[in-house]
């Protein structure tokens, strides 16, 4: 039983690392915040994958809206069409 524990605890930290390093990587430090509360709370209810997922990408697009970014990705003010005259 004392392996079993132990296995557990080593998947248990081996995900939390992963899940650190990817939202670092993703650089969305909100989800890496809600990540804990997020886990139990779908646990507790028996959420899907997906419903998970759904909840983590709300919490990340409330947190963009909340500074006040219309889009993430604005365009570029440049004509796009540029003509060389010699």
């Amino acid at each position: 039983m004392a392996a079993k524990t132990t296995v557990a605890a080593a998947n248990s930290q081996q995900t939390a690392a992963e899940i650190a390093y990817l939202t670092r990587a993703f650089k969305a430090p909100t989800l890496r915040d809600c990540v804990d509360r997020l886990a139990e709370q779908a646990r507790a209810e028996g959420w899907t994958h997906e419903q998970y997922l759904a909840a983590g990408s709300g919490a990340c697009s409330a947190a963009l809206g909340g500074l006040g970014l219309p889009r993430l990705y604005q365009p570029v003010p440049h004509p796009l069409v540029t003509t060389i005259l010699k």
